[in-house]
């Protein structure tokens, strides 16, 4: 058995589901990322606040009760942050069709590399600024910038609008959701584990 999310209690209804204290662990049988994923739609959409784990990193049952146990406290917290939230994806993509055929050089490869790292930390800085308080995403040069916020849901087309009149010429800007809070909750997971 897979573990999906976290809940509470309360909430559970029909999902199956472990209750650890006041929190319900929500699980499925063993299946495909793309399983995990619809469970995590449909808990996101029916459940009052959702704690997903990563469909493709999700943790088996009886370790993912053992990691919650001593810190029911921190993710009930987290539970109440994201009550009427989903977690929205920002992606920008400079647009680089001007940047020239492949280096042909070991300078010209490494003007472009600068270049790729200036366009990053500029797209990074408009994501900061478009969004406050923002999750940016790992992701390396040349890639696009991606960021996650959590936001409730009939507020997202509205952003959505906003970002894309706010951005800079010559920057794609794709947004979807409402998500599962992946984002948030790989953050809070990574925080919750780190060694003290």
């Amino acid at each position: 058995m897979i573990a999906v999310g976290l809940c509470r209690a309360e909430e559970a209804g029909e999902f199956d589901h472990v209750q650890t204290g006041p929190l319900a662990l929500l699980w499925q049988p063993d299946g495909t990322d793309t399983d995990r994923l619809d469970r995590c739609l449909a808990a996101q959409e029916q459940l009052g606040a959702f704690l997903p784990f990563s469909p493709r990193q999700a943790p088996k049952l009886a370790a993912a009760c053992d990691w919650i146990r001593p810190r029911i406290a921190a993710l009930s917290a987290a539970l109440d942050d994201l009550a009427g939230q989903g977690e929205m994806l920002v992606t920008l993509q400079p647009d680089t069709t001007g940047s020239g055929p492949p280096s042909s050089s070991g300078r010209d490869w490494l003007r472009e590399r600068t270049l790729q790292h200036a366009r990053l930390r500029a797209m990074q800085d408009c994501l900061r600024d478009l969004l406050p308080g923002a999750h940016l995403l790992p992701t390396s040069p040349g890639a696009p910038v991606e960021a996650t916020v959590l936001l409730p849901p009939d507020l997202m087309h509205s952003h959505a609008r906003t970002l894309h009149a706010a951005c800079p010429e010559g920057v794609d800007c794709r947004v979807s959701g409402p998500w599962p809070a992946f984002g948030y909750a790989a953050a809070l997971t990574a925080r919750l584990t780190e060694p003290t």
